[in-house]
């Protein structure tokens, strides 16, 4: 019995997307020798519908397949003719193979016969393999034109191609063989544009990220002498240019702006020894001026602080802060700012003593108390504010009870603010009064 081969190739940019492809997994065979092919196998099954641009079939495990094609292939590869596909028909037993690049997926389906239906035996055999030829060579000179003209990208789908169809033609897909050249070049293609983008980054001063490029670069093309060679040349360049800044600005006295130059070309080449003398010297002069400028920096802090608390009229914050600004700097005009400052806050507590006398007469615990406290918080040795807390200790106690528990009968109609506010009062009268901190805590929470 006489067996005949139609061959048919489908052709799909990967574009289309798998969906367009089959429905399931078929079954694959990898092949660890070709490692520009993904994935490639067969199954045979049977022929279950036929479409203008697709069949379906059945495979011997009971999987159902969809097989597009398209005759108008956007790699423009010739196609067999198309008109074998109408021998196609519901019920025939048909082999399909394929093989998945990173760019394409090539078909083959072979239909066998128990009889030849030309009567022509071998020579449609033959007819098919003369197409095959045809169209590989016509492949093969397109490639070449491609890669003559350095469109590498456009080579690489056509040798694809080839080695799909016939993986030993003209040797293209072997070590050496145009496949491979031209994934060097493409490869050595991506290299020089890390290498173009590094350059463009160091000379904006993003040495971090141009050397993140180079080494990204030589990464891709380790072998690449010239390559090599182009890095080491910006560096270098690079590099001398961030010395020779660097000594030009200690000249100019600029010791932080040169140590910054010299660092940049320290990360360059931490070996670099011009790099490490600059270092060397900036960091001798930066020393002798890093003294001054921190008196400097602290003086500026303490007096800005005082004259900050003196808008506010926080008089005690401002004496503290006159009062540290003339242990870094001492000055005339400071200790001036500190005398008017105690003369006004006697002014203040003499003030607070008599206000608060006023309040006693009133009832007010609770001013009579803050005006009391005040006067510590200025003298804390006042004798007379001591002597009045002493004296009215059992009222501001009474006092401190009763606002208490006004706080926790507000706090229980879930009026939260009067309570705090009552609390508030209690600390005043007692600022040690632990039950009034915890409860002013929890209604706080409650907000």
């Amino acid at each position: 019995m006489k067996n005949a081969v139609l061959t048919v190739i489908f052709c799909l940019l990967a574009a289309l997307g798998p969906s367009a492809l089959y429905a399931g997994d078929p079954p694959t065979t990898w092949d660890k020798n070709i490692n520009y092919i993904i994935t490639k196998g067969e199954c045979s099954g049977t022929i279950t519908g036929i479409k203008v641009n697709h069949f379906r079939f059945k495979s011997e495990s009971g999987q159902d397949y969809r097989l597009v094609f398209n005759t108008n292939s956007a790699l423009n590869i010739p196609l067999f003719d198309m008109s074998v596909l109408k021998t196609l028909k519901d019920g025939d037993k048909v082999t399909v193979s394929w093989a998945l690049s990173s760019e394409i997926l090539v078909y083959a389906v072979k239909k066998s016969y128990s009889h030849d239906p030309s009567g022509g035996g071998n020579s449609r055999f033959e007819e098919e393999k003369r197409k095959k030829n045809d169209q590989l060579f016509e492949l093969y000179q397109r490639g070449i034109s491609y890669y003559n003209n350095e469109n590498f990208e456009e080579a690489l789908k056509i040798w694809q191609a080839i080695v799909v169809l016939d993986s030993s033609y003209k040797e293209v897909g072997k070590k050496g063989g145009y496949l491979d050249l031209t994934n060097q070049r493409i490869t050595e293609k991506r290299a020089w544009k890390h290498i173009n983008d590094g350059n463009e980054l160091a000379a904006a001063g993003k040495i971090v990220e141009a050397l993140a490029e180079w080494q990204s670069g030589i990464a891709l093309s380790p072998e690449n002498k010239t390559l090599n060679e182009a890095v080491q040349l910006s560096k270098q360049k690079i590099l001398n240019e961030h010395n020779a800044k660097g000594s030009d600005l200690i000249k100019q006295g600029k010791v932080v702006e040169a140590i910054a130059e010299f660092n940049a070309a320290l990360g360059i080449d931490p070996a670099n020894e011009t790099a490490k003398k600059g270092i060397e010297v900036t960091n001798s002069k930066f020393k002798n001026l890093r003294e001054e400028e921190k008196i400097s920096l602290e003086y500026e802090s303490y007096y800005n602080r005082a004259m900050a608390a003196i808008d506010k009229k926080d008089y005690i914050a401002a004496l503290d802060f006159y009062g540290k600004a003339a242990k870094v700097r001492p000055s005339k005009e400071l200790q001036n700012g500190i005398n008017t400052l105690n003369e006004q806050l006697k002014l203040m507590s003499n003030s607070a003593i008599d206000k608060a006398e006023l309040c006693v007469k009133d009832g007010n615990w609770v001013e009579a108390a803050k005006q009391w406290r005040l006067c510590l918080s200025i003298n804390p040795k006042g004798v007379k504010a001591e002597a009045a807390l002493e004296k009215y200790s059992g009222e501001l106690k009474a006092e401190r009870d009763r606002l208490y528990l006004e706080g926790l009968e507000a706090y229980g109609k879930e009026d939260i603010d009067t309570a705090i506010a009552k609390w508030k009062d209690v600390l005043i009268l007692d600022p040690e009064y632990q039950k009034a901190q915890l409860n002013i805590l929890k209604a706080t929470r409650k907000q």
